[in-house]
């Protein structure tokens, strides 16, 4: 009996050694990032969070009767809710706006005997620390993310775990926060500390990125309202949007939405310049009259 003239799909033209190896499962490369699973990042989210909290509020507490001259400076300058002082007790030429602001806000809506202000302001604090905490944690997947589509790490078979990145971050910010920042004062550090991981962590997200001109409005918007928390935020506020553009593919295009950025931030400050001195010329008048 003649064999058929074309073989069948079974048999094949390659050596048998060829055919066992092309039968192997292929072998990706084992990412890092896989060996944690979703449900260990959030555990350990969420570990931190309670640490994170749990001293937050042990710290405040201890120093509960504790303040500093700049802690009642702020308290006078939250006056503007008492009926009769008006907004101008919060403009000043030495203490940005955003921390008093919040301090008025919140004596008006707990109304605490003058006995309990400082506690009440103890709350805020811990409030503030919690909002410090979620813009680390934008600041945290935004760098997860870029290591992630980094080529350089998405390669490598054995690296670093997703885990230890996190441990390390929220080890990090955790000792930033309660040792070196701390809850004992009254002033607005913790705040500027949250802008600052907000605009990190937006800067982050911009790397490799065609610019446009809604991440540079929120960036800006960021810094501005950071300015606003505490003047240092003013040359780091520079020091991003100059990083903006060299971080973005086409810089020639990151340019002009530069400025966008550099509105925010700038803001009108003439008048509230004009109300800090007005302030300062009439407490030297009241000083020499006094005298």
């Amino acid at each position: 009996m003649a064999l058929p003239k074309k073989q069948p799909e079974r048999w094949s033209s390659k050596p048998p050694f060829q055919v066992v190896e092309d039968a192997r499962p292929k072998l990706f490369p084992i990412r890092s990032w896989d060996l944690v699973t979703r449900q260990s990042d959030w555990m350990v989210r969420v570990a931190f969070w309670l640490v994170g909290t749990v001293l937050a509020v042990l710290q405040s507490w201890s120093f509960r009767h504790f303040v500093t001259a700049d802690g009642i400076a702020y308290l006078d300058m939250s006056d503007f809710v008492v009926p009769g002082v008006g907004w101008r007790r919060i403009i000043s030429g030495v203490w940005s706006p955003l921390y008093p602001f919040l301090t008025g806000l919140t004596r008006w809506i707990l109304k605490p005997s003058p006995s309990r202000e400082i506690a009440a302001c103890r709350l805020l604090n811990i409030v503030i620390f919690l909002f410090a905490f979620a813009c680390f944690e934008f600041l945290m997947k935004a760098l997860l993310r870029d290591l992630e589509s980094n080529p350089a790490y998405a390669g490598k078979r054995f690296g670093v775990p997703r885990l230890a990145f996190q441990a390390l971050g929220y080890t990090l910010f955790l000792w930033a926060s309660i040792s070196e920042i701390s809850m004992k004062t009254l002033r607005p550090d913790m705040l500027m500390s949250g802008f600052v991981y907000l605009a990190v962590g937006l800067l982050l997200g911009m790397r490799g990125r065609t610019p446009n001109w809604k991440t540079y409005t929120a960036i800006g918007t960021v810094l501005g309202v950071g300015y606003l928390a505490k003047a240092p935020m003013l040359p780091l506020g520079v020091l991003v949007l100059l990083s903006s553009v060299a971080v973005a593919t086409n810089w020639r295009r990151a340019l002009p939405n530069d400025a966008l950025g550099v509105g925010p931030l700038r803001g009108d400050w003439k008048s509230l310049l004009r109300t800090a001195l007005h302030n300062a010329k009439a407490f030297h008048s009241g000083r020499e009259q006094q005298l």
